[in-house]
């Protein structure tokens, strides 16, 4: 399977998230509006960001999905990331997306995340796409529906509450 190095949106360059990204994006990771919903609030460690960058590479190299880098054009600097990820016990692949505060409400993260479904369905083959989020985490599930993601269960994860949303590729509109 064939990973592109770059998606291109309107105002966004995704690049596979890579270990010269590691500095950037545990930063990102620690800001507190960012970890409360993806690190359950904890301080993450910055070698947990090389593992995860690790674990990503394998992914793309494996299955063709990961995490990608998200940069406005024109900027060198990370403003955020999106991909795929495996999350839960059982695992369950799920699309997840963190951008910095100070571009939060800039329309990014729908942007990006059109552009992942559309790699998923398109590239991948993927039948659906799956996103969850903790129940309070209204910004994100404003996300999930403005690309289409429908609620399909509210249900307990590892413990904690949690929402599920997921789109069909039959039911998908770019």
């Amino acid at each position: 399977m064939t990973t592109p190095q770059l998606i291109e949106t309107a105002r966004l360059r995704l690049s596979p998230l890579a270990p010269g990204d590691a500095a950037e994006f545990h930063t990102l990771m620690i800001e507190p509006g960012v970890r409360r919903y993806l690190c359950d609030d904890q301080i993450m460690p910055r070698e947990w960001a090389d593992e995860v960058i690790a674990g990503s590479d394998a992914n793309f190299a494996a299955h063709g999905w990961g995490l990608w880098a998200a940069r406005e054009r024109g900027a060198a600097s990370l403003r955020g990331v999106a991909g795929f990820m495996e999350f839960f016990d059982p695992p369950v692949l799920q699309l997840l997306y963190a951008l910095h505060p100070s571009v939060w409400g800039h329309g990014f993260a729908t942007e990006a995340s059109r552009a992942l479904i559309g790699d998923a369905f398109d590239r991948l083959g993927f039948a659906q796409v799956v996103a969850a989020t903790d129940p309070p985490n209204t910004a994100s599930i404003a996300v999930m529906k403005r690309v289409g993601l429908r609620l399909v269960e509210e249900t307990i994860k590892n413990g904690k509450p949690a929402v599920i949303y997921a789109i069909n590729r039959d039911d998908w509109r770019p």
